[in-house]
């Protein structure tokens, strides 16, 4: 409690139904049942109760929190938070040479695996992934594909670049001409057979 007041936002509202806010944060089914339980001089109900599971809390003898995820967002989130591992910081006061400064060691120092993300590592988890895969496909008018350049590249220089005007969907309509099993696949379905190769700038 804080100025009167629960941190956790309870007492919670009664729910016809389970939904989420906005954040992605379940908002629980809570039935007005009409059961109140007297505590400290207060009357509870089930706006009061506390998302747990009764085997688990006697097998452990502990109160756990149970949350159930249903929700893209919030499981990324917890995916997330639990193989982060603790912030580490390093500050140092020196009074020596900026310029000789061993920006690899300091680079080293600062790099720390917590104990979870080392088991991760060595049970070779995957870190990141996302199922299914997406594969972002662009679509342009002719003549109109992006073209990244640096600032100080000479224009003749970037419209001479080899490759150029290819990119993922004039490739599509390339293969369509070449082969008979790509013209069997849409755009959206040509990745799933061909694969773009940045290189290059071919599918294949």
């Amino acid at each position: 409690m804080v100025n009167g007041k629960c941190t956790k936002h309870f007492s919670k509202s009664f729910n016809a139904s389970t939904s989420f806010d906005s954040d992605g944060f379940p908002l629980y089914k809570r039935r007005d049942l009409g059961y109140t339980v007297e505590r400290k001089g207060i009357l509870l109900n089930n706006r009061y109760v506390v998302p747990h599971n009764r085997n688990l809390i006697v097998k452990c003898n502990a109160h756990i929190n149970v949350e159930h995820c249903n929700y893209s967002r919030a499981i990324k989130y917890l995916f997330k938070y639990v193989h982060k591992g603790p912030d580490r910081a390093t500050e140092i006061v020196d009074g020596t040479d900026p310029d000789s400064q061993d920006e690899i060691k300091e680079y080293l120092d600062c790099r720390y695996i917590s104990t979870i993300e080392a088991c991760w590592r060595i049970f070779q988890f995957e870190i990141h992934f996302r199922e299914p895969a997406v594969e972002r496909l662009p679509i342009q008018l002719s003549g109109q594909n992006i073209v990244t350049f640096n600032e100080q590249d000479l224009l003749d220089n970037v419209v001479r670049r080899p490759g150029i005007e290819n990119t993922k969907l004039t490739e599509w309509f390339e293969a369509n001409k070449k082969h008979a099993e790509a013209r069997k696949l849409t755009y959206a379905d040509f990745p799933t057979k061909w694969v773009w190769d940045s290189d290059s700038k071919h599918g294949k």
